[in-house]
């Protein structure tokens, strides 16, 4: 007679789920990380804001909060490496964070979902879980947390996404992962472009350039350096870190759907600025941006020309110098003064 469990997993395979983890409804440490972080003055007043985790750290401490009556866990894991190779010429190209390649996001979500919906037609009862994600990869076994504050899994690494849900049914935790990082390792710590690791565990996320891409406003000169020819996201301490030297790949086939080539993951720069919000919003809206506006993208833009050592942009960032967008005049100029 098939197990409950290996029924869920049977499930999740046919749904295309890779990972599968499980773990008892237990109250967690995420209230009281979160709390010190925001003390601290580590999170952004307006991530807080923007971020229901942030705002209500509380619920998202215990799984029970989800669904009265749930009795575990379950995280789900969608593995997203993969290789695309660089452009020769590739001073002249952006660059977008491997988590943006294709939008896994919103395609773990709806494996997630369907899997509820099993349980669901099982005779069960199921819901999202309102449990950060890391918190729910360490819970249930799928990974440990690393010095970056990322979660690693011992076959994808860090990279992976993860979701979970709570349910009725009673299922056999997994085991957690002991494993810790190298002794004396601080390789994703001494690698990031602007410093933000500032403790082993600890992001102080107004610095990190996956905050600082997408959110509005000026880039701060302190961070253009830092920022390279990212347009969006960075990969940088997971590029360093030793434990993701030997993972596998995400298994094919991928099933999250892929944006226009020509625009992820390495756009020509100079195509970033004629973008229309139509292409935008199907090629880079599912990305994080808190406008996400071909203002921003062109933002991001002129600092990647900044940084690009490619005097054949100079022209590119003159168009911009006497523009009504104060933000972009502001980045124009930088950009141009770099190039000179």
């Amino acid at each position: 007679m098939t197990s409950l469990d290996e029924s869920i997993e049977r499930a999740a395979k046919d749904l295309g789920i890779v990972l599968v983890g499980y773990s008892s409804i237990e109250r967690t440490e995420y209230s009281r990380i979160v709390q010190d972080r925001i003390e601290r003055g580590l999170i952004p007043k307006k991530i807080i804001q923007a971020t229901d985790c942030f705002k209500n750290p509380d619920v998202y401490s215990d799984p029970v909060r989800s669904m009265a009556g749930a009795k575990t866990l379950i995280c789900v894991g969608g593995p997203y490496l993969e290789s695309k190779a660089r452009p020769n010429d590739f001073k002249s190209h952006g660059a977008i964070g491997r988590h943006y390649w294709r939008d896994s996001y919103t395609d773990l979500e709806a494996k997630r979902n369907a899997l509820i919906d099993w349980l669901k037609g099982q005779g069960l009862d199921a819901v999202p879980a309102k449990v950060h994600p890391r918190e729910a990869a360490f819970e249930t076994g799928l990974a440990w947390i690393g010095r970056s504050a990322l979660v690693i899994n011992p076959t994808y690494g860090s990279w992976v996404l993860y979701y979970s849900l709570v349910t009725d049914a009673f299922l056999a935790p997994s085991e957690r992962i002991s494993k810790s990082c190298p002794k004396g390792c601080r390789r994703c710590m001494d690698s990031c472009p602007t410093k933000a690791l500032i403790e082993p565990y600890t992001l102080d996320v107004s610095r990190c350039l996956n905050f600082i891409l997408e959110d509005t406003g000026t880039i701060p000169e302190w961070a253009r350096d830092g920022v390279g020819n990212k347009i969006n996201g960075c990969d940088v301490c997971q590029e360093a870190c030793p434990m993701n030297s030997k993972v596998k790949p995400a298994p094919q086939p991928l099933t999250a759907s892929e944006p226009n080539p020509g625009l992820v993951p390495f756009p020509e720069l100079e195509r970033c600025f004629s973008v229309t919000e139509d292409e935008m919003k199907v090629n880079y809206g599912y990305m994080d941006w808190f406008e996400p506006t071909t203002r921003y993208l062109k933002r991001n833009a002129l600092i990647a020309v900044g940084n690009s050592a490619d005097h054949d942009l100079s022209k590119t960032a003159e168009r911009f110098l006497d523009s009504k967008d104060q933000i972009l005049r502001n980045h124009a100029r930088w950009a141009k003064d770099r190039l000179r």
